[in-house]
């Protein structure tokens, strides 16, 4: 037996429907009555109106708006000796009034004892405050000023509300929902799980399992399952990662020292992490389809499918660094903008450029990703974020990714001087029927005429600000065995744009630290603009 979609989402919306949210929505209603009632007031339509013993000192309704709806507003306003019930309390036998008249421009009140001018906002809840302050009036004792202060379907809360929580109400019935919801879903729980553990098996437990070294426990796989499904690829593989054989120094030797330092066994132990976790993250795009599954009637499952069946990636958004910078990840939305920015990194960022490594991004047909995914991923693998500078989407949209000031974290041997732009793309099969190894289905195919269409403009761009600029695949450049992006990428160049390189594909300084310089490329007789 396993678990559909439709049947988890029936029993999901059950288990929602049998959680009472009625006291909520009512409770909601009277927070927002009682909010209401102590912050608006009908005072305050003319100078010198009296509601309740209180006169306005300001006009603040307009009358355009109709005098009798509340409104929150700042009227300023004076307690006068006809406030209900406590009139008499403010007036006093000696001394004087402040000369509001000076403020306002309106007649001072006074009497043979004098008025206490208590001058105040003009909200129910700020002149109660005021007149408790001043002769301790509650706001039962003020109950029918303060009702004469509001409109008719806010008197019968006003006094109640004043000195309380407006929220106190709502936020109890929240909790008790919550608890309630919370509890509904615990009794159906070990439905859900068991079920959703049968559909999973083969398809997850199975491969998660081969990455491995130890069995892992039914608890963390069913936590990896979760904190996938949120998007929490690193907490996921956290989890996996402790079931991986690593010598006991491992951490503190890959934390402390330079990888060419490392013993043979750390950096064995460091290149199986490496694969788990490479797998594990196309292992949990496949567990994304079952949220998103592949359907075969909306989709060409043959060479160069652009049909998207993945969660989308904004096209346009900001990314934090490991430094807490912030980069730009918008989409380039022309050649002459393209152009502009090469210029602008060729004149003013310092850097010599002596020209770029294409690269792809192993993915499949059906993940519809950009630059936000890609440095995401890259965060995780340590990086200060996306590697590449430009991200060529599914659909054949440039998106900006590492500012192009930077040197780049996508070939260790050539990230100084060459930029790196990267198709997203090289698994030529949709994610819900892909069979290990990943590798057999990696070529050019995956990738769609919309981004070949693209590559066109960006490489014409490219070759025309950098005419002396060396083109490779990361193929040619890594000693891993790569094979992205699939093409011959100077041969691509020298036949559409006529560009040819003078830094031979078999040029031992590809795979050396030994950099390829601007003196280098011009002493091999490149062309410089």
């Amino acid at each position: 037996m396993t678990l559909s979609l439709d049947e988890l989402s029936n029993s999901l919306r059950a288990t929602i429907r049998n959680t009472d949210f009625s006291n909520v929505s009512e409770a909601a209603q009277g927070a927002i009555a009682n909010f209401d009632a102590t912050i608006k007031t009908v005072l305050g339509s003319a100078v010198g109106e009296i509601r309740g013993g209180v006169e306005a000192l300001t006009q603040e309704i307009d009358e355009a708006e109709g005098a009798g709806d509340p409104a929150q507003i700042p009227t300023v306003t004076r307690a006068t000796s006809n406030v209900p019930g406590i009139g008499d309390s403010l007036v006093g036998s000696n001394g004087s009034g402040s000369d509001i008249s000076t403020i306002t421009g309106t007649p001072s009140a006074g009497s043979d004892g004098f008025i206490q001018d208590i001058v105040t906002a003009g909200s129910p809840e700020a002149i109660q405050e005021s007149l408790q302050a001043s002769v301790g009036a509650s706001a039962r004792d003020l109950q029918l000023a303060l009702q004469d202060l509001t409109s008719p379907d806010l008197q019968s809360v006003v006094s109640d509300a004043i000195g309380t929580s407006p929220f106190a109400d709502f936020q109890k019935q929240v909790n008790t929902f919550v608890n309630q919801l919370n509890a509904n879903i615990e009794s159906a729980s070990e439905f859900f799980l068991v079920d959703l553990g049968e559909k999973i098996e083969k398809n997850y437990e199975t491969n998660l399992l081969s990455l491995v070294d130890r069995s892992v426990s039914d608890e963390d796989i069913r936590d990896t399952f979760i904190e996938v499904s949120r998007g929490n690829y690193d907490d996921a593989f956290d989890r996996i990662q402790n079931y991986i054989d690593v010598p006991d120094n491992y951490d503190f030797i890959t934390e402390n020292f330079p990888r060419s330092d490392w013993p043979t066994e750390v950096s064995e132990a460091n290149e199986r992490v490496a694969q788990a976790e490479s797998e594990f993250r196309v292992l949990s795009v496949e567990l994304s389809s079952y949220a998103s599954p592949y359907d075969p009637s909306n989709s060409s499952a043959g060479v160069n499918s652009q049909t998207i069946t993945g969660p989308a990636s904004p096209g346009a958004r900001q990314g934090s660094t490991a430094s807490g910078d912030t980069w730009n990840f918008d989409d380039i939305n022309s050649l002459e903008e393209l152009e502009s920015i090469f210029r602008n990194v060729n004149r003013r960022a310092g850097r010599e450029i002596c020209g770029a490594i294409i690269h792809w991004s192993a993915t499949f047909l059906d993940q519809n990703v950009g630059t936000d995914w890609v440095h995401r991923v890259h965060l995780d693998r340590g990086f200060s974020g996306c590697g590449y500078h430009i991200i060529i989407r599914r659909d054949g949209t440039l998106q900006r990714g590492r500012p192009m000031n930077r040197g780049g974290a996508h070939d260790i041997n050539n990230n100084t001087n060459f930029l790196g732009f990267c198709f997203i793309g090289g698994v030529n099969e949709v994610s819900s029927r892909a069979q290990k190894p990943y590798w057999r289905y990696a070529s050019a195919d995956s990738l769609t005429p919309a981004q070949f269409n693209a590559y066109d403009g960006l490489m014409r761009t490219f070759h025309r600000v950098f005419p002396h600029g060396q083109v490779q695949g990361h193929y040619a450049t890594s000693d891993e065995g790569k094979v992205d992006p699939g093409f011959d990428v100077p041969g691509y160049s020298l036949s559409k744009f006529g560009h040819q390189n003078v830094i031979g594909e078999n040029d031992s300084r590809w795979k050396s630290s030994t950099a390829i310089t601007l003196a280098s490329i011009r002493d091999a007789g490149a062309t410089f603009s």
